[in-house]
């Protein structure tokens, strides 16, 4: 009996070394990692879905390295060390006019640009002869502040210039009757922290500034390029548009999913409640490159940028 009961055991092993073998080999397949690089805020927000699974396609695996500064946005472009960049769309135009390493696969963000200050009864004409303090020198929001500023005949003071973002909702906690660009999500975070000091935060949209004076059109602020040769690559192209679809569709529709994934993965954004405010108000949404052409033409001709190729709208 003991013989009898050793003999099975063995059998019964082997059997599952052979079923592990089989599984092994069955599921043995060559996967290529894709690398891309993103910044804060609402981009790092489209992706988040993505980079939680690590997968684009049963092909492709996916990284991301997600930065607070330009510079580091810049340097990617000109390297060519990453597959997949999102970015302000002024960067992805600008390094194509350069060195042709990136093409435009997508937009992702359509504006999330506030005025935000907590004087009561904030009106645009508040701005007339005051400081604002914005973000984003030398990019595409300081372009799309000048021309709605301007098309409104708002002369602030002053404006002054900080580093990101954050920084300006930062001055706008500390200083609550400041006048401040602030882009979502941070701005909803500054609205929670001014609440809990009994102070309620007033913005205006410059999305809705744009629009009122450009035909009710969008302006595309931020998109995602794909590594050049990569475009040649129709099935990599069509696997990474359609994860990034699921990765957006995600982000609008379930808040509480990707406040979870940012702040496990850190990204140092605010999260509950203050994503479900923030999230709506940052207008992301994927639109495929050519059929964002027209648009991202519109608005880098402010920029003095009236030549854009159009191999660069890759898809």
């Amino acid at each position: 009996m003991k013989k009898f009961l050793g003999s099975l055991i063995v059998a019964v092993a082997c059997i599952l070394l052979a079923g592990c073998n089989i599984t092994s080999e069955s599921s043995s397949k060559t996967v290529t990692q894709l690398k891309a690089l993103a910044p804060g805020g609402a981009p790092a927000l489209a992706q988040a879905y993505i980079e939680n699974s690590g997968v684009i396609s049963d092909k492709y695996s996916y990284s991301v390295d997600r930065v607070g500064d330009t510079t580091l946005l810049q340097a990617g472009f000109q390297k060519g060390e990453y597959d997949i960049i999102f970015a302000p769309i002024n960067l992805g135009v600008k390094f194509y006019n350069n060195n042709q390493k990136y093409k435009m696969l997508a937009s992702v963000t359509w504006g999330n640009l506030y005025i935000a200050t907590c004087n009561e009864n904030f009106t645009l004409e508040d701005l007339n002869n005051n400081e604002l303090v914005a973000f984003g020198e030398g990019s595409i929001n300081q372009v799309i502040l000048n021309n709605v500023l301007q098309s409104n005949s708002i002369t602030p003071s002053t404006i002054t210039y900080l580093a990101a973002t954050s920084d300006t909702k930062n001055y706008l906690v500390a200083n609550p009757q400041s006048y401040c660009l602030v882009a979502e999500p941070v701005l909803s975070a500054a609205t929670v922290a001014l609440k809990g000091q009994n102070k309620t935060v007033s913005t205006i949209s410059i999305q809705d500034l744009w629009a009122e004076k450009h035909e009710n059109e969008s302006y595309v602020q931020a998109a995602v390029f794909l590594k050049s040769e990569l475009c040649e690559n129709n099935e990599l192209v069509n696997d990474v548009y359609n994860a990034l679809e699921t990765s957006v569709n995600y982000c609008n529709s379930d808040i509480e999913g990707v406040s979870e994934i940012a702040s496990r993965l850190e990204y140092g954004l605010p999260g509950g409640n203050v994503l479900k405010l923030a999230i709506p108000n940052s207008n992301i949404k994927l639109v495929k490159a050519k059929d964002s052409s027209s648009v991202v033409r519109n608005v880098m001709s402010l920029m003095g940028v009236t030549e854009i190729n159009e191999e660069f709208f890759a898809f």
